[in-house]
């Protein structure tokens, strides 16, 4: 699901910016999505519930994930 739908904004990005989908087809040629074309030497995260966990453990309130999409997301807390 991610890979499609990182895939999806990338051809939608590459049609708004250019009119085209020449970036889009750059992105595929090079395999730059990473959840179609996984990649064993690329930095891979905790999962995003245990980032969250972490975050609550070191004292943040608030803790959430303000953004997703496409396999990727802006979380944080407030400091307390």
């Amino acid at each position: 699901v991610a890979a499609q739908a990182w895939d999806d904004a990338v051809r939608q990005n590459s049609l708004n910016l250019l009119g085209n989908t020449s970036a889009f087809a750059h992105f595929q040629q090079e395999e730059w999505n990473l959840y179609r074309y996984p990649d064993p030497f690329v930095d891979k995260p905790s999962p995003l519930l245990d980032q969250l966990k972490w975050l609550e453990q070191a004292g943040f309130m608030q803790v959430d994930v303000y953004w997703l999409h496409a396999g990727h997301a802006i979380f944080g807390g407030i400091a307390a």
